[in-house]
């Protein structure tokens, strides 16, 4: 049975009669989903469990939680400011056929007591409260003990604005949040000046990573496109070497940003490249963001924990080390390139698939809502014809995408790989060298390893992919394996000799 194709959007119709979701809130809801998700399995993909979203007035701030919140199990906590607008919620929720309840002060015991009974089977998913109410030991130790799912501060402004003036309870949300330990963390407002969005993302968040929901997803400066690998250490090598900079390479963990940066140090000496990720102390963080936020030239290896409201206007380049966990993640962290609105580029590195041969992409399963998302940002790599833009802006949600004028991507201009660098030759030494070579030796011949003079330069392909590394060719042969590109008999005369795969590639 095919996956559906958008249940949030399903939801939206179904229980709030609302046919279109804005692109900044499926980038709030997807945010909160993918944290949630990645909390709740103890993935190893360093994911913000925070974000602060900055939305207009009038478009549908209180649908990025609801519809999280009706969509999976567990207690999403919302924060507002005023008693009038906690009654508000309320009573739309309640017309909606949305079980909630609210927690205020001055309840009394018996109220409060029906109020976290009604919580226990899970009838209610959603709890309206205020800070200071939020603040009670009682209430605070009753919420920590139902592991809230969600926790989310509405108004969010009011946090900086009011918590160093008449609201002290305010300031002590953070602390809260530390104690309910929600999966992950949102906070709203309409508008934030930078002193008063710093300051918020201080008192709530302090020095852990956050997304920042703002701007416009559509970058017509950034031109969008799609490198498939055989080695990924090949193709990181090659792009770091023409991308212009500064650059950010983003990549799926910590120890991954670490090596990272440091072989880029070793093949680009003259280039100033560091990492950057949660695991650093506040001040190594500090520090390098510093250094990369005045740097002209350098590249900065770093996981989903930079940029989260740092604006750097000048990066050149983002490139991503594989897929991220979906299309909103992409859009939010390759927007980081181009702030300037003068020309950037976003490459999304990936492994070779044999969909990229032609052989028939697999089918969508059943599974959860974050594999639905990871597949579709998969289908986003194996774009073989179209607009990578439209794509990109259709999967938000954008109305007529389709309509727009590319900007500039791979497939717009012609510029698209049809398929990794050393397919051709690697194909190419299994079919006019049939049976000849093992994976040892036809490295070495790749290579152009002429050893004791045992090939002979005039051996046609000899040589072929002697700009790649040894590590790089061994894995691009590993890679052609695995996909059915060469093929290695295990048994037999001809046993470990390389021979074509099933998948034919030479025009």
């Amino acid at each position: 049975m095919e996956e559906e194709a958008d249940p949030i959007a399903r939801l939206a119709l179904e229980r709030f009669s609302i046919p279109y979701l804005y692109p900044y809130q499926r980038m709030a809801i997807a945010n909160a989903l993918d944290g949630m998700e990645a909390c709740a399995h103890e993935a190893e993909e360093e994911l913000p469990r925070g974000q602060i979203v900055i939305l207009p007035t009038g478009y549908g701030k209180s649908l990025c939680f609801q519809l999280p919140a009706l969509y999976g199990p567990g207690l999403t906590i919302v924060v507002y400011p005023l008693l009038g607008l906690m009654a508000d919620q309320s009573r739309s929720l309640s017309a909606r056929g949305i079980a909630n309840v609210v927690v205020r002060g001055g309840m009394e015991k018996e109220e409060l007591k029906r109020a976290y009974a009604a919580l226990e089977p899970g009838e209610s998913r959603i709890i309206v409260t205020n800070p200071e109410a939020l603040g009670r030991p009682d209430t605070l130790k009753a919420l920590a003990a139902l592991q809230p799912r969600h926790l989310v501060v509405d108004e969010a402004h009011c946090v900086a604005e009011w918590g160093d003036s008449f609201r002290p309870a305010y300031l002590e949300l953070g602390r809260l949040a530390k104690i309910l330990a929600p999966r992950f963390l949102s906070a709203f407002t309409a508008t934030a000046s930078p002193a008063i969005l710093s300051r918020l993302a201080e008192l709530l968040f302090g020095d852990e990573p956050f997304r920042l929901v703002a701007g416009l997803p559509d970058r017509p400066n950034l031109h969008y496109a799609v490198k498939p690998a055989l080695s990924m250490r090949q193709a990181l090598r090659e792009s770091l070497g023409v991308l212009p900079r500064p650059l950010i390479v983003f990549v799926p963990s910590r120890a991954g940003a670490e090596l990272c940066a440091e072989e880029l140090r070793y093949q680009f000496p003259s280039i100033e490249s560091r990492f950057y990720h949660a695991g650093l102390l506040k001040e190594e963080r500090a520090y390098i963001e510093r250094w990369f936020f005045d740097s002209v030239d350098g590249v900065l290896c770093a996981t989903c924990a930079y940029g989260m409201g740092i604006d750097k206007p000048n990066v050149r380049s983002v490139l991503h080390y594989g897929p991220p966990a979906s299309i909103e993640a992409y859009v939010q962290e390759s927007g980081r390139a181009g702030r300037d609105g003068k020309p950037a580029q976003a490459l999304l590195l990936r492994e070779a698939e044999a969909a990229d041969y032609g052989a028939e992409k697999d089918s969508p399963t059943n599974g959860s809502l974050a594999e639905g998302r990871k597949r579709r940002m998969r289908d986003y790599g194996l774009l073989a014809q179209g607009c990578r833009r439209d794509f990109l802006l259709d999967a938000l949600g954008v109305e007529d995408a389709g309509a727009r004028s590319c900007g500039g991507c791979d497939l717009c201009d012609g510029t698209a790989y049809a398929r990794a660098e050393g397919s051709e030759e690697l194909r190419s030494l299994a079919s006019r060298h049939a049976r000849r070579f093992d994976s040892a030796t036809a490295r070495i011949f790749l290579l152009g390893e002429a050893h004791s003079g045992r090939w002979q330069a005039s051996i046609a392909g000899s040589g072929s992919m002697s700009a790649w590394q040894t590590e790089e060719a061994e894995e691009a042969l590993r890679r052609a394996l695995e996909l059915g590109i060469l093929s290695c008999p295990r048994h037999g005369p001809w046993k470990d000799r390389l021979i074509p795969g099933r998948i034919g590639i030479l025009d």
